[in-house]
């Protein structure tokens, strides 16, 4: 350009196909798919994973619904029994039924 050689050089469809197909571009790839596996993971543990084995007949804390004040306890200081279960709908009285995310299995 110029009159003068470029720096740097654009990239060429052959060696973009070289690297598609060589050992190194492979191994490249899938460690890559690998490494995402592993972070998507990661997040999935950390953030907006809110499944709780509960099942009929455990033992469960029920959050409070009642704000109150900060001395309020988060959840009923009463534990409660399930007695039916429904997808992620837990039923612990006879016309009661909450999300298991509201739930704490006590112990």
């Amino acid at each position: 350009m110029f009159g003068r050689e470029p720096k740097t050089k654009l990239p060429s469809m052959r060696i973009y196909e070289l690297l598609k197909t060589s050992a190194t571009g492979v191994a490249v790839r899938e460690r890559d798919s690998d490494k995402k596996f592993a972070m998507k993971s990661y997040a999935g543990e950390r953030h907006c994973n809110n499944s709780k084995e509960i099942s009929v007949g455990d033992t469960v804390l029920v959050r409070n619904d009642d704000k109150g004040n900060n001395l309020s306890p988060t959840y009923k200081p009463k534990p409660e029994t399930i007695y039916k279960k429904r997808s992620d709908f837990n039923g612990y009285r006879k016309n009661v039924t909450r999300n298991s995310s509201r739930m704490k299995k006590s112990k």
